[in-house]
């Protein structure tokens, strides 16, 4: 077994993302890489991807999703910035491995490790499908293996019920062998019957090892057990209407597993038994060997080594315990609204202020911009996470450079929000705050399992605060008289937002539980008396 838990990181791999120091490479894909991240509260999967060929519209889509599908079926969105250069987004490390490395590591599965898998894999999917979510591309590499079951990986081009189409009708779009014959016909409004298919699909990989044809052949799996093969030939019926449903497949496969239900073979346990030990070491145990420094000069009189020999980018070592991991593809995140116009001016970095007693994180490299991140739909003014409704400022917050006026004056820039996670914070601890500016969700004893505020910074400008409680996520929503409305959201401890002028405007916050936004609670509305806002 590798005993190297990731790739060493290349002088081109960032040494952080977020709040999140990055110490080694988990995998890279078309879409982009994806880092394993450390924090103080454990690791992530860190995923960042390349704007150019991941658009806005999916990176929000997939995040959006994370945090909506059900709890146990995928990775846990920790945070996000869909603003950064690199858009990226970190979930919680979850130790296990994919059905395609369990095949590479031994082989195909046994008939009782298919039953497990297809019970495990179409009871998760029932759970998507019941939430009206539809995950599209279901395959070895996006079905993890871990020690209780399974976890679903890789939401890029899933779909939820109220969300707009995102591939055009006419191109194909899935894994070939793993697409239902509506997906290879490009329907745009394929359901959860292609995820039935494709979950038929990856029981036939993992019984032979190999991809299944356009016309996949149950016949070699029916020589491994007949009733297995019955249950797999029904998902991959040709019409989407005469497939079982995810429920009924997982109930018939639950008929044919022992009690106690098996475990995954000797081999693969072992390999979850290694990653889960590398989990479990503490963050400060771990020794690294620092990337290399680009703005180091040589020393005078000596050659830069790269000079005598090239180096290979990924050299370095990476010292770790003797565990391998998997990244999730999979981050507080986005749930998506009717597009509006994204705001492309970035916002000053003095407006990125913490709260007293978070931590501050370089601001280096722009991936450590803050997380953006968006709540569920509404009638109010809103944007996708990450943007902004915003109308152009006053002329009084615009600043313009000491030289000649133009015979045309330049528009002033928009207004543009981001937010970030920080750490948690109690209201009545935060010195920023402005007084009777919170506004709870419901109360659980002495706890608010959500809570937003407005902060203050002296100079005439506010900052939303979303504080968690109690493993609640939690979204809130900064508004602003003239139409801006920035919804972010945070699963564990607190996040903020930039602070924003609010001369000649209201401003004020609002905090729903993530799940249910029926509860939602908005704060009363804060004017600027000149630097001192004033509720009205």
């Amino acid at each position: 077994m590798d005993g190297a838990i990731a790739e060493p990181l290349g002088a081109d791999d960032p040494q952080d993302i977020g709040s999140f120091k990055i110490i080694g490479l988990l995998g890279v894909g078309g879409m982009g890489e994806v880092y394993l991240g450390a924090s103080d509260k454990g690791y992530a999967a860190v995923k960042r991807v390349r704007p150019r060929l991941v658009s806005s519209e999916r990176f929000e889509r997939e995040v959006g999703i994370l945090y909506r599908a059900p709890a146990g079926v995928a990775p846990r969105v920790l945070a996000s910035d869909g603003t950064a250069e690199r858009p990226w987004f970190a979930t919680e490390y979850v130790p296990g491995l994919t059905v395609d490395e369990a095949v590479r590591l031994r082989g195909p599965l046994p008939a009782d490790a298919l039953w497990l898998l297809l019970a495990e894999a179409a009871t998760h999917l029932s759970a998507v499908h019941t939430s009206e979510i539809v995950h599209r591309d279901i395959k070895p590499g996006n079905v993890m293996l871990v020690r209780d079951g399974v976890k679903l990986i890789d939401f890029g081009i899933a779909r939820a019920a109220d969300q707009a189409r995102l591939t055009k009708s006419g191109g194909s779009y899935g894994t070939q062998g793993f697409s239902a014959p509506e997906q290879q016909a490009g329907d745009g409004d394929v359901d959860a019957p292609a995820d039935v298919y494709a979950l038929g699909a990856l029981v036939l990989y993992a019984a032979s090892g190999r991809t299944p044809g356009v016309v996949p052949d149950v016949e070699p799996l029916r020589a491994v057990d007949a009733g297995l093969a019955a249950v797999v030939g029904s998902c991959l019926a040709t019409g989407p209407e005469a497939r079982p449903t995810a429920g009924e497949v997982a109930e018939a496969a639950r008929a044919h597993l022992p009690v106690p239900p098996p475990v995954w073979p000797s081999e693969v346990m072992s390999r979850i038994t290694s990653r889960r030990a590398f989990a479990a070491t503490p963050v400060g145990k771990l020794e690294t060997v620092p990337p290399p420094d680009q703005d180091a000069d040589p020393t005078p009189g000596t050659a830069p080594p790269s000079t005598a020999l090239p180096r290979h980018p990924r050299a370095r070592r990476l010292l770790l315990p003797a565990a391998a991991v998997l990244a999730l593809g999979a981050v507080a995140a986005f749930v998506l609204f009717p597009s509006a116009s994204r705001q492309d001016d970035a916002a000053h970095p003095s407006d990125r202020k913490p709260v007293a007693g978070a931590t501050r994180t370089p601001s280096a490299s722009p991936s450590r911009s803050a997380s953006p991140t968006t709540g569920p739909g509404r009638p109010t003014p809103t944007a996708p996470a990450g943007r902004d409704t915003a109308a152009p400022p006053s002329t009084s917050s615009a600043r313009s450079p000491s030289r000649p006026a133009a015979t045309t004056a330049s528009p002033p820039a928009a207004t543009r929000v981001t937010s970030r996670s920080i750490d948690g914070i109690n209201g009545g601890d935060d010195p920023a705050q402005v007084e009777g500016s919170e506004a709870d969700t419901s109360w659980v004893g002495d706890n608010a399992t959500c809570s937003a505020w407005l902060d203050d910074n002296g100079s005439g400008e506010l900052a939303g605060v979303l504080n968690t409680s109690l493993n609640q996520s939690c979204g809130a929503e900064l508004h602003r008289s003239d139409g801006i409305a920035h919804t972010f959201r945070a699963s564990w401890g607190a996040a903020k937002t930039n602070f924003i002028s609010d001369v000649g405007h209201t401003m004020w916050i609002c905090v729903w539980n993530a799940s249910d936004r029926s509860d939602e609670q908005c704060s009363a509305h804060f004017a600027m008396n000149g630097n001192t806002p004033v509720k009205q």
